[in-house]
């Protein structure tokens, strides 16, 4: 097991999952797992249990060196997908420093649109905002990463293209909420990752007064409002009211079926979406689902083809336009997904990597 698999954060998942399941040339791999992420998302024993396999290792948030070490005995790689210096990163960043210190060949993956480090720089995550990991593989090269990133993380980049989990793993969680859904109608995906700094206060009443006042003025059509998984801001740190209707169902990241559907499981649910900047407008992109991105301040560089919303009737608008099909909107879908990704056959990409590190 020469290959060891570091799963820190949520959004690891979806990303390291199908490596789980190798038995080629680069074996098994060795499955280090953070003690709070395998407590508090059920995600990650189902994506286990869906390859039968089990952690060989479990770290506890304030591990040590020699715990960490030991983490890695045996492994000759290390594969993470959300390792900087970023405190929140934090436990991947000192696992990929031990790696680096035992002669490993370290890897991390881009895992945003909007990357910390990589493609987003604000005051409070600049460009001192670095890798520990000696390859940072991205979606597409160098194409999207901005001259003020880091020399070293620039020196570092691996066009590898972007991992997709397979979409069957959760679809059984899918079914169910389809069926609490009922009756078919029209249904706009509406998701809010107002958690980050990035968002003013301003923004935030805006998103949300849209989407009510939308919801309000097209009363037969359906809105799933999905709050970030981790960030929860909607559900557990907004202390005001929230959107109100009965076409307006908010899935909750504390409610157990809510936890275990991210947004690419969401997708086949939605007639179209609407997100905060993420990456949730590339996995609805390349769902086929049209996609905008709702912009009342800041930068919006990195989704230059997709609709920018700024008003309750720019919502109405772009609604109405997923209903009748219009066919601008998949043309922006493919050229938003083409500028951001260079293919969707990451995995196989870094397995090559892994085994030429191997040989």
């Amino acid at each position: 097991m020469s290959f060891a698999l570091f799963f820190h954060l949520g959004g690891d998942i979806d990303l390291l999952a199908p490596f789980l399941g190798q038995s080629d040339a680069c074996g098994r791999p060795r499955v280090i797992v953070a003690e709070k992420l395998l407590a508090a998302n059920p995600r990650l024993s189902i994506a286990l249990g869906a390859h039968a396999c089990a952690p060989h290792v479990i770290l506890a948030q304030d591990a040590d060196k020699n715990a960490l070490r030991a983490a890695l005995e045996g492994a000759r790689v290390l594969l993470t997908a959300s390792e900087t210096t970023l405190r929140p990163h934090r436990l991947a960043h000192a696992l990929t420093l031990e790696a680096n210190a035992m002669g490993l060949r370290t890897f991390t993956m881009q895992h945003g649109v909007e990357n910390v480090g990589l493609t987003y720089f604000d005051e409070y995550q600049g460009t001192d905002v670095t890798f520990a990991s000696s390859h940072v593989l991205t979606w597409n090269g160098l194409a999207n990463i901005p001259s003020k990133a880091a020399d070293g993380t620039r020196k570092k980049v691996i066009d590898a293209g972007l991992v997709v989990n397979d979409p069957a793993m959760f679809a059984p969680w899918r079914a169910k909420l389809a069926q609490r859904l009922g009756v078919a109608r029209l249904t706009v995906g509406v998701f809010e990752n107002l958690h980050w700094t990035r968002f003013s206060d301003d923004y935030r009443r805006r998103f949300l007064d849209d989407l009510q006042a939308t919801a309000d003025a097209l009363p037969g059509v359906r809105f799933l409002l999905k709050p970030h998984p981790e960030g929860r801001w909607l559900t557990e740190r907004f202390g005001g009211a929230r959107p109100q209707g009965d076409n307006i169902l908010l899935i909750d990241p504390a409610d157990p079926l809510g936890r275990l559907l991210t947004a690419p499981d969401l997708m086949p649910l939605a007639d179209c979406v609407i997100t905060t900047p993420s990456k949730t407008a590339l996995d609805a992109a390349l769902a086929g689902a049209p996609v905008a991105v709702a912009a009342y301040d800041g930068a919006y560089a990195c989704y230059p083809a997709l609709r920018t919303l700024a008003s309750a009737e720019d919502w109405r608008k772009f609604v109405n336009l997923a209903a009748v099909g219009a066919p601008d909107l998949q043309e922006r879908n493919r050229k938003f997904a083409a500028a951001t990704v260079s293919s969707v056959n990451g995995r196989d990409n870094i397995l090559s990597l892994v085994r030429e590190t191997l040989a």
